[in-house]
């Protein structure tokens, strides 16, 4: 009994790729970056979400995905004056020129439409990837937690940087990778004690839970399922809307 074949682009050989591309020109990229999002979850947080959804709706779309671009845009957000241990950044120019070069490549073999998935809230990260252009090729940035997600937390007003949102879809997807323990809220009134006080995150991770990630997730899947079938509308810059 032969398995199912892999969605993942690097998984395959190139004649099933090319097979792919004989009746289906959409790629999915997820992009993360390696940005500090408080004491409780890993480095690596954004890309997990942007890597599960971009998984689970190649396999619920019949589309292949590309490997995570682990590497994004970030600084100490957003007052810090250092990066916490294990952060590292690309400049804008770096991954938008990473990005153009990774897409061309693919563009000139067939494929033809971009889905670049990021939960990164940081704007020179969104804008590096809505600058990439490809010639004969659509791209398409959907930055995930743009997305109205007031109706699923209990403090919607709070800043989202390793909060409520990020910690709940964490709490769902890798809960071995949580420090629930050491979780704190942080919602600075002002820079100075932003400087003295950062922790690396902004928000109210205490009032996460794996049901609100759930939810969430959910919703998220649903509006990124509803652009993928978008074939003739415009090209959207967030999921600011369903």
């Amino acid at each position: 009994m032969s398995a199912r074949p892999s969605r993942c682009l690097t998984e395959l050989a190139w004649p099933d790729v090319e097979a792919y591309l004989r009746r289906e020109r959409r790629l999915l990229l997820p992009v993360g970056s390696c940005d500090q999002f408080g004491p409780h979850l890993p480095v690596g947080a954004d890309g997990y979400v942007a890597l599960a959804l971009a998984r689970d709706l190649a396999e619920a779309h019949d589309l292949l995905y590309a490997p995570l671009v682990a590497y994004g845009v970030n600084r100490p957000e957003p007052y810090g004056d250092y990066a916490r241990p294990g952060s590292a950044t690309l400049r804008s120019k770096t991954l938008h020129r990473l990005l153009n070069e990774l897409l061309a490549s693919w563009a000139a073999q067939g494929f033809d439409e971009f889905f670049l998935l990021t939960a990164s809230t940081y704007d020179p990260q969104a804008e590096a990837m809505a600058s990439v252009m490809v010639r004969r090729a659509r791209v398409r940035v959907l930055e995930l937690l743009r997305a109205d997600l007031r109706p699923f937390l209990s403090d919607p007003h709070a800043p989202e940087h390793g909060g409520e949102a990020l910690t709940s879809l964490l709490l769902y997807l890798r809960p071995d990778l949580v420090r629930f323990e050491r979780a704190r809220d942080f919602v600075p009134r002002s820079r100075r004690r932003a400087k003295v006080a950062d922790p690396g995150h902004r928000g109210r991770p205490t009032l996460a839970s794996p049901a609100k990630g759930e939810a969430i997730y959910r919703y998220l899947f649903e509006l990124v399922a509803r652009r993928l079938s978008d074939r003739a509308s415009a090209a959207a810059p967030a999921l600011s809307v369903p």
